[in-house]
C-alpha cells in the first residue's frame, strides 16, 4: 500500500519536534501533566484553525472521528473540558515563541542572503 502524507503531516514536518520540546520545557508547559500535552493542544489548536472550526465543541466533535490521523499526527482525541483546561492554565508563550522561530526560518528562506 502507498504511503501518502496529509497536508497536516506535512504541515507539522516543518516543525522540529527537538525544538518544540526544548521551548515547552523552557515554559514548563508539560510539568506535571497527565493527560494532555503541548504537542496534543497544539496539533488540536492546528487542526481547528486549518479546517476554520469556531468552538471547542465543534473541535473535539469533529476531530474524534479523526483518531488514526491524529495517532500519526502524535496526538490523540482528547475531551473537551481538557482542552478548555489546556488553554486556560498553559502559557501561550510556548506557542509564540513557536510562533517567532518558525518566522525567523521563513524570513531567512525568502530573504537572499547579502554576501
Amino acid at each position: 500500500m502507498a504511503y501518502n502524507t496529509t497536508i497536516i503531516g506535512q504541515m507539522t514536518q516543518l516543525i522540529s519536534r527537538l525544538e518544540f520540546q526544548s521551548i515547552v520545557k523552557m515554559h514548563k508547559g508539560d510539568h506535571k501533566v497527565t493527560k494532555l500535552r503541548c504537542w496534543d493542544q497544539f496539533i488540536h489548536g492546528l487542526l481547528a484553525q486549518v479546517s476554520g472550526r469556531h468552538s471547542l465543541r465543534e473541535t473535539v466533535s469533529s476531530f474524534s472521528l479523526l483518531g488514526n490521523k491524529l495517532y500519526h499526527l502524535g496526538s490523540q482525541p482528547v475531551c473537551r473540558s481538557t482542552l478548555s483546561d489546556a488553554n486556560n492554565k498553559r502559557s501561550s508563550d510556548i506557542y509564540k515563541e513557536l510562533f517567532f522561530s518558525l518566522l525567523k526560518r521563513t524570513q531567512a528562506l525568502a530573504l537572499p542572503s547579502t554576501n
